[in-house]
């Protein structure tokens, strides 16, 4: 997907509500593939890591990652280095 200027966001894993209850939901969702010079990669994205929020909001899934990045200028908060 392609909606900000510099490349494409990164691709999460953000299962649905009730899928598996014994492992954790991540709220904004893991980093499952950065492609070579977008705007994940700039970012410094990694597959593995958990995004937390876009812009100073927080995220809860995809859709608002890709709603708070369509903006100008854009920042991620994330944690790296997660594990289920």
């Amino acid at each position: 997907m392609n909606n900000s200027p510099g490349g494409a966001l990164p691709m999460l894993n953000t299962p649905p509500p009730g899928h598996d209850t014994h492992r954790p939901r991540h709220p904004g969702g893991v980093v499952e593939g950065v492609d070579a010079g977008s705007l994940a990669a700039a970012l410094d994205l990694r597959p593995g890591d958990e995004v937390l929020g876009v812009n100073g909001r927080p995220v809860q899934d995809v859709i608002d990652v890709q709603f708070y990045a369509a903006d100008d200028i854009v920042s991620m908060a994330f944690r790296r280095d997660v594990h289920d």
